[in-house]
């Protein structure tokens, strides 16, 4: 995982990753936000996570930030979940605006 931009990346660097997983019959997703250390437990925690994808179901990763400690790396992973509640707090709010049962951008 090579960063973006920023300081030289180091092999115990802590990454935010998102891991996102949806079931085929209900189309429910659940996020999770998580820390992982270092590049090789990364990559091999996202191989296990998307080698092991139950039938039926969608998966999907992305990491969003590389951090030099644990503190930043907490602090990312719980400005990343405050953000994303309230995405999904405006969209729910959107949806009771418009009275629609799902919406889209055209």
């Amino acid at each position: 995982m090579k960063p973006l931009r920023g300081q030289k990346a180091n092999k115990e660097d802590f990454f935010l990753v998102a891991k996102v997983e949806m079931t085929v019959e209900d189309q429910a997703a659940k996020v999770e936000f998580g820390v992982l250390q270092g590049q090789e437990g990364a990559t091999d925690d996202i191989y296990n996570y998307m080698a092991g994808t139950p039938a039926r179901t969608l998966r999907n990763w992305n990491v969003y930030a590389r951090f030099n400690d644990t503190e930043t790396a907490e602090a990312g992973v719980a400005a990343a979940r405050k953000r994303y509640d309230e995405l999904v707090a405006y969209q729910k709010e959107m949806m009771a605006y418009f009275q629609a049962a799902s919406m889209c951008r055209t």
